[in-house]
């Protein structure tokens, strides 16, 4: 019941985004995929399952913050989408290991 409710939500948030752009196109969202990754594995596996909304929050919000810090620094679009795949390895690699040490 509650991936058909997220489905539905998903659902209505694109009709909106592409209401909002005036067009659709079937690559409109492409752009956001890597930021969702990114703050989803920031946030952690553990903390979607928990309900520990708060870390989902604080992992928006750095990963809101690095595409202004690049552009305001001066560095193109390559660069953040190589700290996205940074963050999402680093990320990975470290739930790993502390899953590791705590069996």
């Amino acid at each position: 019941m509650l991936f058909a409710l997220v489905g539905l939500a998903a659902a209505f948030a694109g009709v909106i985004q592409s209401i909002d752009n005036w067009y659709f196109w079937p690559s409109v969202g492409e752009g956001y995929l890597m930021q969702t990754l990114a703050a989803v594995f920031l946030a952690g596996p553990r903390s979607l399952a928990d309900g520990d909304h708060l870390r989902d929050f604080i992992a928006c919000f750095i990963i809101g913050g690095i595409q202004p810090g690049i552009v305001a620094v001066g560095l193109t679009g390559y660069y953040t989408k190589l700290i996205y795949g940074m963050i999402i390895t680093a990320s990975v690699a470290m739930h790993t290991i502390v899953r590791e040490r705590l069996k």
